[in-house]
């Protein structure tokens, strides 16, 4: 099957930051009913390549590579070509007031969607906003709320809502569920997943919150200065990942089933893409470094069984999988 979404060899660089790279040489399929999950440490790149898929990058960026929908190559330089994408994408963020417009309705606000896409001749416009509501289970009585009285949770149903009055095929979550409290995250996350399922959606979620990822995605992609450090069905990362970058963030997360919990771990140094360097971005950090590391930039090399894929010259051994 062809994927819905197909990026290949994706860079972006922002104006101002020299050499540096926000995104260096990404690929990435995502295809009908699935969702990828995207991980790393803030501002890794993974922002960028949402805003790059939706054509969105700020003014002044430069970037090179290709980016499909639907087996069409967009452009990206030309309107037409933002608008595609637009029009078979969707973003969610991780503040909804700031996509909400505070002063009208937010049934008002689904249905100037509605109207905008068209092609629901057949299907009046309220019976569409009750359909979309009904779809991210809020009740038709929300149509006559303002953003302010509704709460966070309530706020990113509403977001979903939107999405789907678009007929987006392909959904961006950009951190959904960071503002949220535990059972509202599991609540969204759910829906989402059943949403992703129900309408066949190609989902690129993105999060540092491992325990997200590990609840909806098929495959995970670990990002760390722009680049692609590991690339994994989700069971494979958690079970066994291969990078050490990756294996430092699952080390990360705290072990709160124990009777008495592990000291925190973290890892030493800080990540920045001004730091460019002529080998592996992570060597200055990595405990498994070698001279070669600092020379050479490891690629993106694929494991024998053909699912694991690590950018990496002395990868943890399998066996090495955390517990």
């Amino acid at each position: 099957m062809n994927p819905l979404v197909s990026i290949r060899d994706l860079s972006v660089s922002y104006p101002g930051r020299g050499t540096a790279s926000a995104l260096k040489h990404i690929n990435l399929d995502i295809h009908h009913g699935e969702t990828v999950g995207l991980v790393g440490e803030s501002g890794c790149g993974k922002t960028t390549l949402a805003l790059a898929l939706m054509g969105m990058l700020p003014p002044g960026c430069a970037w090179q590579g290709e980016i499909s929908i639907a087996g069409q190559q967009v452009d990206f330089y030309q309107q037409a070509g933002r608008a595609s994408a637009r029009d078979q994408c969707a973003m969610i963020f991780q503040n909804p007031q700031t996509s909400l417009n505070p002063v009208i309705a937010i049934g008002r606000q689904i249905i100037r969607i509605i109207r905008r896409r068209g092609g629901l001749e057949k299907q009046p416009t309220q019976q569409r906003l009750a359909e979309v509501l009904s779809l991210v289970e809020l009740p038709a009585e929300c149509s006559k709320l303002y953003p302010h009285e509704l709460s966070g949770g309530m706020q990113q149903r509403v977001l979903l809502a939107m999405a789907l009055a678009r007929q987006a095929n392909i959904l961006i979550a950009d951190e959904p569920t960071t503002a949220l409290d535990a059972s509202t995250r599991m609540q969204i996350l759910a829906l989402l997943n059943r949403l992703q399922q129900q309408q066949n959606l190609a989902v690129l979620l993105i999060s540092h919150d491992l325990s997200a990822i590990a609840r909806v995605c098929r495959q995970v992609l670990i990002l760390y200065q722009g680049r692609v450090v590991e690339q994994a069905p989700q069971e494979l990362i958690f079970r066994q990942p291969r990078h050490p970058y990756s294996a430092g963030l699952l080390a990360a997360i705290p072990k709160i089933h124990r009777r008495r919990p592990d000291k925190l771990l973290s890892l030493p140094g800080d990540a920045s893409l001004e730091a460019v360097t002529s080998g592996c971005a992570f060597a200055p950090r990595c405990s498994r470094r070698d001279v070669y590391c600092e020379q050479q930039l490891p690629p993106l090399n694929c494991a024998l069984d053909l699912q694991q894929r690590f950018a990496c010259f002395n990868p943890r051994p399998i066996q090495g999988g955390l517990k």
